[in-house]
C-alpha cells in the first residue's frame, strides 16, 4: 500500500520553487555498505497484511514493536505480521496521523531492530541532497527488496519537526511504511509516498523519524543512549519527584518540551481524571506501575490543553505533562479528580437510549445464558467504538465500524456469565445521542460426518460450528471458496487444539492434526467482516 496524493504535487513544485533539487552527478553509492545494511537489518523488516491492503514495517525494539505508516493501518480491523516464516497479529498502539506514522504493538520477542539516531543528536546525520540512501521492503510480494537512490530535495521541518525528502528512489506500492537507511546503515525514514504514473514517475517521499525518537526515545533501542531509561518502567518512574492528592490543583511552570511528572493514587472502582489549564500547548501521559503508556491526549482540553479521562484499575499512576514545542513555557495548573466508574444493568433484548461523550466510555452489564451468543450494536449518527469484556476483566472482542453507517456491531459466542460492554466515541468530536441493542441467539452447531461436503454461506467473521465424530487417528479439515476463512478446532472439553487462516488453497484454511478418539468442534469464520460469500467444508478422517 502506498499513499499517492495531490500533497505529492504540491511538494515538488515547492521543491523546485524553493529549494535544491538534484540533476547530475551525484555523489558515489558505496554498493557494499548497503549489502552490509541488508545482511545487518533485513530481519527487523516485516510485511503487514491487512483487509485493506499491504505495506512494510520494521521493529524498532526487542519487545516485538513495529513502525510503520498510518496510512498502511488505518481503518483496519485486523493487523497481520509476517516475520520468520511465520504470521502474528498486532494492534494499533499509537498514531500520528498528520506525520502519517503508527506504532504497531505485537507478541513476537527476541527479534532484531535497527538502529536509529539517538535523541541528542535530532536531524544531524540526516542525508544531504546527493546523498544516497537505501530502501527496503515488500513492493510486490512476500520478498523482501532492496532500492536505492538519492536525496533530490529536502522541505522545512513541521511543527512536530518531521522532515520530508524527496528520493528518486524506487517506492513501490508494498514499500509503505518500509526504512529507509542511510549509508552508515541508520535508519533516518519511512517511505510514505510517491507520484503516481499519470502524474510523474520516479519521484518518491520520505518522512523523517527523528522527531519520533525524541518524542518516544524508550521505545527505541536502537540509540544506545545510556542516559535515556533502559525501561518504560524507569521511564516512567525513576523522575516522578511529586505526590499528588485528587482534587487539589498543582501549580507548576512549564519548561518547553522537559517533562514534569506526578504520581497520584487511584482507590479501586474509580477513574482518572486530569488536565491542565494554561495559555500554553500542553501534552499528558499517563503511565501504570509497571511504566506502560495507558493514554495520551494533546489537545482535548479547553484550547490547547490536555485533558484525560480513564478508567483505570486500583494502583499508583504517573502523569507526565510537558509542552507540545520548546516555546511552549510558562505557568500552567494540573488538575486530578478520580470519580466513581458507572455501570448500567442491561436486560437482553431493550434498547437503551444515551448520549456520547467523545472519547469517554460509558460501560454496560448484561447476562448472557448457557448456550446462546451475543449480539450487542450500536445505531448513531456517529463514529462508535465498542468492547466486550469477560467477568475477570479480559477484552475478548472489539469493533469499529462492522454495524450501520460508522456504528459498532459485536456478534460473538460465549460461556454463561456476565459481560461487559463498552461503548465510546471513535475521537472527541463524537458526541451526541445513540442507542445500544443487546441480544442473545441461541448456539447453532451443525453435525457433520467425515468424508461429505458441507456447503454453507460465511457471513465476515460470525463463527459458523460443525461437530464432528473422529476414530483415533487424524482429522483433516479444510475450505474451498473465494473468500479469506480462518479455522478453529475445539475439543468436547471447548479447548482450542489447532488453528490455521492461509494453509489451503489461496486464502482458504487447512487443519491436519492427530487425535484422540471423540467428538471435536470446528470453527470457521473469514478473516474480516467483507469476507462475506460462500464456501464448502470437507472433512477427512485416516
Amino acid at each position: 500500500m502506498i499513499r499517492k496524493s495531490v500533497l505529492s504535487i504540491v511538494l515538488v513544485a515547492f521543491s523546485m520553487a524553493l529549494f535544491i533539487t538534484c540533476s547530475s552527478n551525484p555523489k558515489g553509492v558505496n554498493s557494499q555498505n548497503f549489502q552490509a545494511i541488508f545482511r545487518e537489518n533485513n530481519e527487523a523488516v516485516v510485511l503487514i497484511e491487512t483487509e485493506i491492503g499491504k505495506g512494510t514495517g520494521f521493529f524498532i525494539n526487542s519487545s516485538g514493536t513495529v513502525l510503520t505508516c498510518y496510512h498502511v493501518v488505518e481503518g483496519a480491523r485486523q493487523i497481520r505480521i509476517s516475520y520468520s516464516g511465520r504470521t502474528y497479529n498486532a494492534t494499533i498502539e499509537r498514531f500520528w496521523a498528520a506525520e502519517d506514522q503508527a506504532i504497531l504493538r505485537t507478541d513476537i520477542t527476541r527479534n532484531r531492530y535497527v538502529r536509529v539516531n539517538p535523541p541528542n543528536r535530532r536531524n544531524m546525520d540526516l542525508p544531504g541532497v546527493l546523498d544516497s540512501v537505501m530502501a527496503m521492503g515488500f513492493p510486490t510480494g512476500p520478498n523482501l527488496s532492496i532500492n536505492q537512490g538519492y536525496i533530490s530535495s529536502i522541505f522545512p521541518p513541521t511543527n512536530s519537526g518531521m522532515i520530508t525528502l524527496q528520493t528518486d528512489t524506487a517506492i513501490n506500492p508494498g514499500n509503505s511504511g518500509g526504512p529507509i537507511f542511510n549509508e552508515r546503515g541508520i535508519v533516518i525514514g519511512i517511505a510514505t509516498s510517491i507520484i503516481s504514473p499519470d502524474e510523474g514517475s520516479g519521484i518518491g517521499f520520505i518522512h523523517t523519524i527523528d522527531w519520533l525518537v525524541s518524542l518516544m526515545p524508550y521505545h527505541f533501542e536502537g540509540h544506545n543512549v545510556t542516559t535515556q531509561p533502559t525501561t518504560p518502567a524507569q521511564h516512567a518512574i525513576s523522575r516522578a519527584t511529586i505526590t499528588l492528592t485528587p482534587g487539589r490543583p498543582y501549580n507548576a511552570t512549564l519548561q518547553g518540551t522537559a517533562e514534569q511528572r506526578y504520581n497520584i493514587r487511584v482507590p479501586a472502582g474509580r477513574r482518572l481524571i486530569a488536565y491542565t489549564e494554561s495559555n500554553l500547548d500542553t501534552v499528558m501521559r499517563i503511565y501504570n506501575a509497571q511504566g506502560e503508556e495507558i493514554a495520551f491526549d494533546d489537545d482535548s482540553g479547553t484550547n490547547l490543553n490536555a485533558r484525560v479521562n480513564i478508567r483505570v484499575p486500583a494502583g499508583t499512576y504517573t502523569i507526565e505533562v510537558r509542552g507540545y514545542g520548546s516555546g511552549d513555557t510558562g505557568p500552567y495548573t494540573l488538575h486530578t479528580i478520580t470519580e466513581a466508574v458507572v455501570i448500567t444493568n442491561l436486560t437482553a433484548g431493550r434498547v437503551h437510549r444515551a448520549t456520547l461523550q467523545g472519547t469517554i466510555e460509558q460501560l454496560y452489564n448484561v447476562r448472557v445464558p448457557a448456550g446462546r451468543r451475543l449480539i450487542a450494536y450500536t445505531e448513531s449518527n456517529l463514529d462508535t467504538v465498542m468492547r466486550i469484556y469477560n467477568a475477570q476483566g479480559e477484552e475478548i472482542a472489539s469493533d469499529d465500524d462492522s454495524g450501520t453507517g460508522l456504528n459498532a456491531r459485536v456478534n460473538i459466542r460465549v460461556p454463561a456469565g456476565t459481560y461487559t460492554i463498552e461503548v465510546r466515541g471513535y475521537d472527541s468530536g463524537d458526541t451526541g445521542p445513540y442507542t445500544l441493542h443487546t441480544l442473545t441467539e441461541p448456539v447453532v452447531i451443525t453435525n457433520i460426518s467425515a468424508g461429505r461436503v458441507h456447503s454453507a454461506e460465511l457471513q465476515g467473521t460470525i463463527e459458523q460450528l460443525y461437530n464432528i465424530r473422529v476414530p483415533a487417528g487424524r482429522l483433516i479439515a479444510y475450505t474451498e471458496s473465494s473468500v479469506d476463512t480462518v479455522m478453529h478446532i475445539y475439543n468436547s472439553r471447548g479447548q482450542e487444539i489447532a488453528s490455521d487462516d492461509d494453509s489451503g488453497t489461496n486464502l482458504n484454511a487447512r487443519v491436519d492434526i492427530v487425535v484422540p478418539a471423540g467428538t471435536y468442534t470446528i470453527e470457521v469464520r473469514g478473516f474480516s467482516s467483507r469476507d462475506v460469500g460462500s464456501y464448502t467444508l470437507h472433512t477427512l478422517t485416516q
